[in-house]
């Protein structure tokens, strides 16, 4: 089966956030992931890190104004410099909690700008970006959102952050894939698996999927794991969010060595 990594950034959300690494070694997790560690300094998270036993295996860049709806800087003309700054504060941050992979969100298209202008600038920030981390052994991955959860956001589906990918021809650039955006886009996740794995470093699960787009036969998720095992895929699932009944239900929890636990 897959190695599941605990998202604390929505995973034990009713504690402090460096009591969450605790929590999720006591839950049986071996990794953790999170969106945004920046307020806290990188000494502590790699001193709860070491005391549980734990490895970061995801940070995302820095996204921007969160509360004012943005949502990554890299596709937003006039904004490399602060996208640029961000990056090297993430590849900083990243090295000192030894983390080798970082999420880059592209952005909401502004209103009134030219959607090929977004691209362009995206396409150049990402070359920059593959030249930043080139021979570090850090890798960056793109994630595609659909507008149901985030109206306007430049990366809309899987083709089109693989076709970024493919235009940068970078060895530092990956797809991360979400099963909850990718059934909430009207993908099949486990066609984009197997079309696309070799692209994929980075699998997330949030929510109770089978409510999001039905499925034939109950929960899809042991399915779609036994699938990742078959195709080799040797990277981690990282936990965003899983309602009580969901893990309730999961038959296949009873096949790790803990049982996933609720947000």
């Amino acid at each position: 089966m897959p190695r599941f990594s605990a998202n604390l950034s929505s995973m034990y959300s009713d504690a402090p956030f460096l009591d969450r690494f605790g929590a999720a070694a006591e839950a049986g997790f071996w990794a953790v992931e999170c969106r945004s560690p920046y307020a806290t300094p990188a000494a502590e998270v790699r001193r709860r890190l070491d005391d549980n036993g734990l490895s970061l295996v995801l940070i995302d860049a820095p996204a921007g104004d969160w509360t004012a709806g943005e949502r990554g800087l890299a596709a937003l003309p006039g904004r490399e410099r602060a996208f640029r700054e961000g990056m090297w504060r993430a590849v900083e941050y990243a090295d000192a909690v030894d983390c080798r992979r970082i999420h880059v969100m592209a952005g909401v298209v502004p209103p009134d700008t030219d959607p090929d202008a977004c691209w362009d600038t995206y396409l150049n920030n990402l070359c920059w970006t593959a030249g930043l981390v080139e021979g570090t052994g850090t890798e960056i991955t793109l994630e595609p959102i659909g507008g149901l959860d985030v109206p306007g956001y430049l990366l809309a589906s899987s083709d089109l952050a693989v076709r970024a990918i493919d235009t940068i021809r970078s060895t530092s650039l990956y797809l991360q894939y979400d099963i909850y955006h990718g059934l909430r886009m009207d993908e099949v996740p486990a066609d984009v698996f197997r079309r696309y794995l070799k692209r994929i470093r980075h699998v997330q699960v949030a929510g109770n999927v089978d409510e999001v787009s039905p499925v034939a036969g109950g929960d899809p998720m042991p399915a779609l794991f036994g699938l990742l095992d078959d195709l080799d895929y040797d990277g981690w699932v990282g936990c965003r969010r899983m309602p009580r009944r969901t893990c309730d239900g999961l038959v296949w929890a009873g096949q790790f060595a803990f049982a996933l636990p609720a947000a």
